[in-house]
């Protein structure tokens, strides 16, 4: 029997040999092992007592790397601002640009989830009436909304009359940048830096940019608002031996830089009657060729229409803070074309040179846009920013005043709008002189050069 089972499996054998790999069914074999127990060494524990290994995160295959923590989301709560600037009578018009750039730019931004699902609450303080008034309104403001963690500011005036405000109550505020102080960051750099770099832009471009007829001196005509309405400018030159009389037996600094003269200086009230023909006039008769002017809006264009009143606008090189360049001084102008060669400093680029999408398609549907109105956008961007910071860093319910100071303090580099201004320090970096072009709205680049 045994001999028969031997040869079948001898004959199934030989037929599997023959048979090709193709067509075979080869099982799978299924090998039981009996169960050794294996040894314990000294100091380790025994092997199957050791809990089941836990998988290691493997590296996300996502293009860019591993997958980023979630964001946190406020959904449902609030973080509020407070801000002023003037609505009424004079300067409303002249500001109109920033606080509706303003409005519309926060409401985009609540639109789009906000400062990280939180709502931005905008809380209006009144500007329009007397420093002491504003100020007031300020401590009312903070008595109804202890919970605000910024201010932000569109004005001098408004800025001088916050300041003290300001700093007792720990409160940042981002403005204009005509008065210093603790809690004041300012989007401009001081109104004398730029009245600096002005002068230092002419005087590197002066074979080019002076008036027909001019000689190689700069001579330099200072037209001024009050410096609670528009800041202190004020020159400072080295003294000089034998600074030049005027008519009144007073002295006039003699400016130390090479083929640069002061040969007049006024203050005109900033009023929209405010009589500028008298400074021309002067002007005229001190044979300057540049006029430098902190007066906006109104100011500004009373200026231009008396140049050119009179027939002697080809004469000056007109020079500003680009915060002049608003609203109202067109609507001032007896001709938009009065403003056409104007020169205007900033620490700002204009909007034609940005990148932001969103930021051209609204641009593209506002009727007019000033300087003003690139403030407005470029504070509520650094503002984002910040707050947002604080809150991926310490949480909502972390985010104060004091916290929000210090990150601007200590903010390095960041790129406005996505570059239209740099801030760090605690202010907006660098200057560029600009020329208003032909058409309403376009702004040439002029100094540094390209």
């Amino acid at each position: 029997m045994l001999r028969l089972r031997s040869f079948a499996l001898l004959a199934a054998l030989c037929l599997a040999a023959c048979t090709p790999l193709s067509s075979q069914t080869l099982p799978t074999p299924v090998v039981s092992l009996p169960t050794v127990g294996l040894p314990t060494l000294p100091g380790f524990p025994a092997i199957g007592s050791l809990p089941p290994p836990t998988a290691s995160p493997s590296p996300s295959l996502t293009p860019g790397g591993p997958t980023p923590t979630p964001l946190p989301d406020y959904s449902g709560r609030q973080v509020t601002v407070l801000h002023f600037c003037p609505r009424g009578e004079p300067f409303g018009l002249a500001y109109s640009g920033w606080s509706r750039a303003l409005e519309e730019r926060s409401a985009a931004l609540n639109a789009a989830g906000g400062l990280l699902g939180a709502e931005l609450v905008l809380v209006r303080g009144n500007a329009d009436g007397p420093p002491e008034q504003t100020g007031a309104e300020l401590g009312l403001l903070l008595d109804r909304h202890p919970q605000a963690v910024l201010a932000l500011i569109c004005d001098p005036a408004s800025e001088a009359a916050l300041a003290d405000g300001l700093a007792e109550a720990g409160l940042p505020a981002l403005g204009p940048g005509a008065f210093g102080g603790d809690t004041l960051f300012p989007l401009e750099p001081d109104p004398q830096t730029q009245l600096d770099f002005a002068l230092q832009a002419l005087l590197a471009q002066w074979p080019s940019l002076r008036p027909q007829g001019a000689g190689p001196e700069l001579r330099l005509a200072l037209l001024t608002w009050p410096a609670d309405v528009a800041g202190e400018l004020a020159l400072s030159p080295a003294p000089l031996p034998t600074p030049a009389p005027t008519g009144d037996g007073t002295a006039l600094p003699v400016l130390v830089e090479p083929h640069l003269n002061l040969v007049l200086q006024a203050e005109l009230d900033a009023d929209p009657f405010a009589n500028v023909f008298d400074f021309v006039f002067a002007a005229r008769e001190a044979h300057a060729n540049v006029i430098y002017t902190n007066a906006r809006g109104f100011g500004l264009a009373a200026l231009l229409n008396a140049l050119h009143d009179l027939g002697v606008r080809d004469r000056f090189v007109l020079v500003a803070p680009a915060a002049a360049y608003n609203l109202q001084l067109y609507e001032y102008l007896a001709d938009p074309a009065r403003a056409q060669g104007l020169y205007l400093t900033s620490a700002w680029d204009w909007w034609n040179q940005s990148q932001q999408a969103d930021l051209q398609a609204w641009a593209a549907e506002t009727e007019f846009l000033d300087w003003g109105a690139l403030h407005a956008a470029g504070a509520l961007d650094l503002t984002q920013h910040v707050l947002e910071q604080v809150m991926l860093e310490q949480g909502l319910d972390s985010l104060t005043a004091v916290r929000v100071q210090r990150s601007l303090r200590e903010l390095r580099g960041y790129a406005i709008l996505d570059g239209l201004s740099q801030f760090g320090q605690g202010q907006a970096q660098g200057l560029r002189l600009w020329q208003v072009g032909e058409v309403l709205g376009e702004m040439q680049p002029v100094y540094p050069p390209e």
